[in-house]
This record gives C-alpha cells, structure tokens and sequence, in this order.
C-alpha cells in the first residue's frame, strides 16, 4: 500500500482549515483521515484537527488489544464498521462539547472522510462534502455522496448535476461533525481487488478542477506524489479559492 497526501491553503483563505492524517497502523492495515473544517476565525482550524486526531486515537484505541502483534487478525474487518461509527460519534461528541464550552469555538464544525485498509478490504466513512472516489480501469466514481443542499436539489430533481456546479448554495452542507450532539453517517465497503487508487478530498479541489481533469491526472501519473501535487496546483490555478486537501492511495503492495 503506497500513498501520499498534501493539505494546501490555496490563494485566498488567510488560514488552512483543512487537515489530513495518513497512517499506517500495522502491516496490514492503514487510516486515512480528510477534514474540512468550518466555525470563524478560530474553530474551523481547531475542529478539523480536533477531529482528525480524536478519531485517529479512538480508531486505535478499539484496536489496542490487537497493535502489539504485527498484523490485525483477519476476524476485525467485521468489526472495522462498527470501530468506525463508534469512534466517530465520540470524535462529533468532543467537539460539540468544546463548542459548548468555548464561545470562540461556537458553531464550529467539520467535514470527515475517512478510509480504513485491513488486508483485502476497505472501509469508507463520511460526514458533510468532503469525498471519496475510487479509480479503476481507466473509470473514476464516486464511493461517497455529499451531504449538502445542493446534493439534496439534485435527489429531489429540482437541479441537474450541470446547473449543480454553479449554484449558489453548493457549500452549503446539511451535515457535519460537531454541529449537534449526535451524528449520522455513511459508510461503505470496497474490495481492493477491484480498484486500482483511492482519492479522499475535499471541496477545495473538486470545486476548482474538473471530474475529467482529475480522471486524466490520476490516469497518467504513475507518481502519487506528483499526480497529488499536480492536483493542488490546478486547484490553484482554477481560483483557489478554498483550502485543497487531498490524499492518494495506492493498491499496491510494498
């Protein structure tokens, strides 16, 4: 398994609210963690790195019993889900309650997707806009659906995924982490066989590059990190208006 992740504060954004983790948590399995924060001046940037590191330590936390041994034993990837949600709704609760408790922290909040590799399996979780998209045989598609507005105008046949691209309210999300006391989520479950590389991201470069220059970037470059860097700078390039968050995995062995 190779991979590679960049978290960029683009052109505009006087601070990243964006946060990324890639973790190799044993020798058969791996974390990755992409956050999107949002909340003023202060709680973005607290809440995406709040979440990303609380659910990280929750996630090994349920593993704990497991992670002095090399491997994870085949028998957890049927748990994975569960450690998943659970170490979620303990990440949404700690920052709900730092919101309670701080007023510089009130109503902040933050996108999450996370990916988690356990032989051949994977494990898909998200929260709000930030995404995940698998690549296989020369096709890119979408493992996660948003939880935004937008989204919802798209499912109810008011828009079109084209007029979607230039609404007004496509940042507009009707989920994230920390904004209430509990939290729902999607999670989803892939076989590695069938993919090729995994891309978590967030809005900052979905917003500002198109789906088919993504699909020929990750096509033609056999280099993660230069195929991640050459996404960040056309974020960059198409406005930048935004923090760019991304991370490539790659199935491979090594």
């Amino acid at each position: 398994m190779k991979y590679y992740g960049l978290s960029d504060i683009g052109l505009v954004r006087e601070e990243n609210q964006d946060y990324c983790v890639a973790e190799k948590i044993c020798n058969n399995a791996y974390l990755f963690v992409v956050c999107d924060g949002m909340g003023g001046a202060n709680g973005g940037k607290y809440a995406s790195r709040t979440a990303c590191s609380v659910f990280v330590e929750q996630m090994k936390l349920r593993l704990s019993k497991y992670l002095e041994s090399e491997k994870l034993p085949k028998r957890v990837s049927k748990d994975i889900p569960r450690y998943m949600e659970d170490s979620l709704a303990h990440t949404n609760t700690r920052i709900f309650e730092l919101s309670q408790e701080n007023d510089c922290y009130q109503g902040m909040g933050t996108t999450l997707v996370a990916m988690f590799v356990i032989d051949e399996r994977a494990f898909v979780i998200n929260v709000g806009d930030s995404r995940a998209y698998y690549f296989s045989c020369g096709n890119l598609l979408q493992i996660t659906k948003d939880h935004s507005y937008v989204q919802f105008l798209i499912d109810s046949g008011k828009i079109s995924r084209e007029e979607a691209l230039s609404h007004p309210q496509k940042n507009v999300i009707t989920r994230s982490v920390g904004a209430y006391g509990e939290i729902k989520a999607d999670i989803f479950e892939l076989e590695l066989k069938y993919f090729e590389s995994v891309l978590l991201c967030t809005d900052g470069l979905t917003n500002f590059v198109d789906f088919n220059k993504i699909l020929e970037i990750i096509s033609n470059n056999d280099d993660l990190k230069i195929c991640v860097e050459t996404l960040v700078a056309l974020a960059k390039s198409g406005g930048g208006r935004d923090n760019i968050t991304a991370i490539l995995v790659e199935n491979s062995k090594g």
